[in-house]
């Protein structure tokens, strides 16, 4: 095979020609990169906000929820959420809900393969504010889910940590610290997430016109600019090479009076 490489020949025309396609293509797919990453940032957050807002009404609902328990002096509580399907653009999706981390710890059937990925993630990294993932319905339709931690405040721990050892079961990331001892803010313990599945805010056949849009306009703009750097290789470069190369093979054969003219 190496053999064959070191025979085969390539003229330093086509050296030429393959370099500056390369770099052209090099060139205009980084251009495209830029809008393309941009466009779906926009589009993640519009899903974010959306989602974090349902989020927000949702934890703001289980507080009011357990603040009402503690002041009834109720071990049960029924929940005002719906544990069916809401079905929103014809679509089922899965109602917001709050996933406890003893639920997750135990492999509790009811805890979806998303909502364990993204309470491994938001264990691993502290620094995530939530974590989110896209997901394809059918027909061309895409939904969007997201999940919040929620960290152990002194506002939680009233109610969700009794004492250390319930703590430490349930928590072990910080294993040798009370309630009263623990960091705060990103660092605290996660008690849970927080899980909400919409559907994306943005049309899947506006996502896949603006995708085309810009395919397009990288392959127009890639089209002229090969074009472009074809004729200056071959009219700039390449031709007087070839003048050279000529005239080279004449005063070989014995003309000594030929000359090249060259003008670049």
């Amino acid at each position: 095979m190496r053999k064959r490489r070191r025979r085969l020949k390539i003229s330093l025309a086509v050296k030429c020609q393959l370099l500056f396609g390369a770099a052209v293509v090099l060139i205009i797919a980084a251009a495209l990169y830029v809008p393309w990453r941009r466009m779906q940032q926009l589009t993640s957050q519009l899903n974010e906000k959306a989602a974090g807002a349902v989020a927000t009404n949702l934890i703001a609902e289980h507080v009011e929820q357990q603040t009402a328990r503690r002041a009834a002096a109720l071990t049960t509580l029924p929940s005002q959420r719906q544990s069916l399907p809401v079905v929103q653009d014809g679509y089922p999706f899965a109602p917001p809900r709050i996933v406890s981390a003893a639920q997750v710890l135990q492999s509790a059937p009811a805890v979806s393969r998303f909502e364990r990925s993204a309470y491994g993630h938001l264990v691993t990294d502290r620094e995530k504010t939530f974590y989110s993932q896209d997901f394809f319905i059918k027909d061309g339709a895409w939904g969007y889910r997201y999940a919040r931690p929620l960290r152990a405040t002194q506002e939680c721990a009233v109610c969700h940590i009794s004492s250390v050892s319930e703590a430490t079961s349930v928590l072990p990331i910080f294993p040798t610290r009370a309630p009263t001892t623990w960091p705060s803010a990103k660092h605290l313990p996660l008690l849970g997430v927080a899980s909400v599945e919409i559907p994306s805010q943005i049309e899947s056949s506006q996502i896949l016109l603006n995708h085309i849009f810009i395919l397009t306009a990288g392959l127009v703009a890639g089209t002229l600019a090969i074009v472009i750097f074809y004729l200056i290789t071959t009219r700039l470069i390449l031709q007087p090479v070839r003048v050279l190369q000529e005239t080279a093979e004449k005063v070989s054969q014995g003309d000594l009076n030929i000359r090249s003219d060259i003008s670049t």
